[in-house]
């Protein structure tokens, strides 16, 4: 405890190349309650691709950050910087250290240093390829000190006997739902048998509401590598397992009364395909803590980002500029998504998500808010709007008071978008 207080606070040293990472090496210990000790240090990503004797990969961890309450520390280099973590950091890293030997790790909050913008910026962008290049994923749910004294989901997951129990309780409740309403179905007298059984349900529900499958960013973490471990404490479990068994109760309706996007989220996560439009609509519920994220954290799982698929025959090229506000990162993102011929697409957004415009005419009305939920609308990516019953002439662009256009539109017949160029829409009118 001495050494923690004498400790100076951690300078972090900036990467030198673009294809620089840091790599936490959490060194070992037989103690879980020991001081966490590491060494950050730098790599080359293109070089640990070329390690045949692996000697330089790394694990990476897929988790949430938890309240942004910066508790407990670690001790960084032949000083023992101080470096401030969060409590599920915390625990994560004792879980995950080893007893006799160092272990590389890539933890974002760690490994990147979240009060350069601009080193987040390129690091962010390259946080798909991170993840793929990595040995292997942690999936991090959390601590599950609360099932010490009762039956822990993953071991259900895993073992054939306890989840044969499930089944056939999941078919006898498939039943019994029928005739009783949601809160009162697992309460009626013939369920009572099956006490053991509602206690593995109730366990499994708390697994799948663990904040982890709420989160934006897990999508990609957890779908760009195939060899991902789902950890709870110090139970773990393989995902292809974990999601086989999801999958066999999913076909059987037996989780329907399990929350809806955390099960989908964990049956659909490695079968993510669509572009970055596609992916905004359909994981609208998905959080994450800064706003700009809510585009980033989807972008290396789209077809059609250019930094992650070059294979892309439309190309997105899009990036993320922490410097400036979220307003200014949809503006531009839009910009870029009209540019590149997702017109319809923008339109179909708005219908969805609304405008910036909504919450200031300092806005655009022609750009989505995609911090808000979208209304339950059917996505058709080739919509068409309805003719109005009268031509009337186009409405082309009201300026706001900031002198950004807004938006506003008289459709008749038709009419062309060209471009988007810094912050003004240029159409070609072609209404008779």
């Amino acid at each position: 405890m001495d050494m923690i207080k004498a400790a100076p606070m951690y300078t972090y040293n900036p990467l030198s190349r673009p294809e620089s990472i840091r790599i936490l090496v959490l060194q070992p210990s037989e103690d879980h309650t020991a001081p966490l000790l590491c060494d950050l240090v730098h790599d080359d990503r293109h070089q640990i691709l070329l390690d045949i004797e692996q000697k330089r990969g790394y694990e990476a961890v897929s988790y949430t950050w938890g309240d942004p309450i910066f508790s407990h520390e670690i001790l960084c280099g032949e000083e023992n910087a101080r470096l401030a973590i969060t409590p599920n950091v915390d625990s994560l890293l004792r879980h995950l250290r080893k007893t006799s030997k160092p272990r590389r790790l890539w933890v974002d909050a760690i490994c990147l240093n979240q009060t350069d913008h601009i080193e987040k910026r390129v690091q962010v962008g390259l946080m798909g390829e991170i993840y793929r290049q990595a040995t292997k994923v942690h999936v991090w749910l959390g601590d599950s000190l609360r099932w010490r004294k009762g039956p822990h989901p993953l071991g259900q997951l895993k073992d054939p006997n306890g989840f044969s129990k499930l089944m056939g309780f999941f078919r006898f409740t498939a039943l019994e739902k029928s005739s009783h309403d949601e809160g009162t179905f697992l309460q009626t007298p013939s369920s009572r048998v099956f006490q053991g059984e509602k206690e593995l349900v109730s366990s499994l529900q708390m697994f799948l509401h663990a904040p982890w499958f709420q989160r934006r960013w897990t999508i990609q973490e957890a779908s760009l590598n195939r060899h991902t471990i789902v950890r709870y404490g110090r139970s773990k479990i393989l995902w292809e397992d974990m999601s086989a068994a999801l999958g066999i109760l999913n076909s059987n309706m037996a989780l329907d009364h399990v929350a809806s996007t955390s099960r989908e989220t964990a049956l659909a996560i490695r079968s993510q395909t669509g572009t970055i439009l596609d992916l905004l609509y359909k994981h609208h519920e998905a959080l994450c803590f800064d706003p700009r994220d809510r585009i980033t954290a989807l972008l290396s799982v789209a077809t059609n980002n250019a930094a992650s698929n070059q294979n892309s025959s439309v190309p997105m090229r899009w990036t993320v500029d922490y410097e400036a506000s979220w307003q200014e990162n949809y503006l531009n993102f839009c910009q870029s998504a009209i540019n590149n011929g997702d017109i319809v697409q923008i339109f179909a957004h708005l219908r969805a998500f609304g405008s910036l415009s909504q919450k200031s005419d300092s806005w655009p009305s022609w750009v989505p808010d995609w911090t808000r939920r979208r209304l339950r609308r059917a996505y058709n990516p080739n919509y068409s709007f309805p003719e109005p019953p009268e031509p009337s002439p186009f409405a082309a662009l009201v300026t706001s008071q900031t002198g950004i256009p807004v938006l506003k539109v008289n459709l008749t017949r038709s009419f062309m978008i060209e471009n988007v160029a810094g912050g003004h829409l240029q159409q070609t009118d072609s209404c008779m």
